[in-house]
């Protein structure tokens, strides 16, 4: 039984920004719907003094770019606006250049996107030259009470198949809409996943985020995406890509939310022992994770990805003959089973190594498993999760993503020398 819902059309020009069309075309879509407009965010304001206008309540994260803070706007009543600070790390050569180039890409990159699905900046701020710590910058975001890693941790119940859809459905629509603004986010990741208590799911952290070039000679650093979540074209040292790389990272995350589905739980003999939101490819270093994506989807040929024998890495690898896994096979050796065999369907053409294959953000939302019954949930009807769990998990997970994140912060780094990067 199909849902009656009209699916959104595949934009001639979107389908694969920065590169050709997957061969999914539009002549597979049975209704021509317009993708809905976004929703506008409300303006982003120019720089303030940062104590004049909110105050600090607590400290609520940190990473390689700074420290994040929960505030209060500087407001009567007990409705004034709660506030994310995002304090940018600055060392001493930041200090002597100003703002760090990372963060002024943010910035830039955020000012252009306004989406329901995209984290929204309200301004940036500064400290006060009085203050004891004088020329701080402050990136001023909406509060969002959760991230994915933290739901994913501390479910007192298993998803339901409405709830994954739910989930992957705003995810996927975030991205198409990033794509078909010609941005790459290169750093998708649960924690990266911010959701509201209304179960509105956002795409944040835009620090490594790039704008897609129309020179086809623009090469950018590959070393980019924490490396649970990094494409394969990635690991052999492809330095052109596209929005594919962000797909394969989606491929990655929905494997994670299909572990804490319901009728996965189902499946697994000692529920207690089933690890939530465990990676699809857990590898310690960039060798192991080509191995693992090599045993379950097969060794690349140039008959089953033309051009793979010419990236800088392929050299360097272990020709094997071995059978692949196959990844329904694999998912069951990971501890999660899925029934649902459209979810494993469009796993399966998310995750597809070669990248002018793979199936894009706007062609993946027109999947079969989108529009077959159970239909995908409204965003507040996902489960609840408690601040102070989601904050816990969210400490222990980042931490564990930040150990494998196997030279993408590193990247970082080297896109500050190399701006082409």
């Amino acid at each position: 039984r199909k849902g009656g819902a009209g699916r959104p059309a595949v934009p001639a020009s979107e389908s694969k920004p920065g590169g050709g069309s997957s061969g999914q075309g539009e002549e597979k879509l049975r209704d021509q719907r317009k993708v809905e407009p976004p929703k506008a965010n409300v303006g982003k304001g120019s720089c303030g003094v940062c104590e004049d206008t909110y105050d600090i309540i607590e400290p609520i994260g940190g990473g390689t770019y700074g420290d994040v803070f929960k505030a209060r706007a500087k407001a009567d009543g007990p409705n004034a606006e709660i506030v994310a600070l995002k304090r940018l790390k600055m060392d001493e050569k930041t200090e002597g250049e100003g703002m760090p180039i990372t963060a002024i890409r943010e910035i830039h990159i955020l000012r252009q996107l306004e989406h329901e699905n995209i984290v929204r900046l309200i301004e940036v701020a500064v400290s006060d030259p009085r203050s004891l710590e004088p020329g701080m910058i402050y990136m001023v975001f909406e509060y969002m009470e959760h991230d994915l890693t933290g739901m994913l941790s501390n479910m007192i119940a298993r998803l339901t198949s409405p709830e994954v859809k739910s989930i992957l459905k705003q995810l996927l629509t975030g991205l198409h809409y990033c794509h078909s603004h010609s941005v790459l986010h290169r750093d998708l990741k649960p924690a990266n996943l911010l959701l509201s208590k209304d179960g509105v799911l956002k795409l944040a952290d835009y620090g490594l985020a790039r704008i897609l070039s129309s020179n086809e000679r623009r090469q950018y650093t590959n070393k980019v995406v924490t490396l649970w979540y990094r494409a394969p074209e990635l690991l052999l040292g492809s330095r052109k890509y596209s929005a594919e790389i962000d797909v394969w990272s989606v491929g990655c995350i929905f494997a994670e939310i299909l572990s804490a589905s319901a009728q996965d739980a189902a499946n697994t003999a000692n529920v207690k022992q089933h690890k939530i939101g465990k990676p699809i490819f857990p590898g310690e270093k960039e060798e192991e994770q080509l191995n693992y994506i090599f045993y379950v989807l097969g060794y690349p040929t140039e008959k089953s990805w033309p051009g793979v024998s010419e990236l800088p890495h392929f050299s360097k690898l272990k020709p094997t003959r071995q059978v692949p896994c196959g990844l329904s096979e694999w998912l069951k050796k990971m501890g999660y089973v899925t029934q649902d065999a459209l979810a494993v369907d469009l796993l399966g053409k998310m995750l597809t190594l070669d990248p002018n294959k793979r199936i894009s953000a706007i062609e993946a939302l027109q999947h079969e498993y989108f529009w077959t019954d159970p239909m995908p949930c409204k965003p507040e009807e996902l489960p609840k999760v408690r601040a102070s769990m989601s904050k816990e998990s969210h400490q222990k997970r980042m931490s564990a993503q930040q150990h494998h994140d196997g030279g993408a912060n590193k990247g970082g780094a080297e896109q500050n020398k190399q701006p082409r990067g």
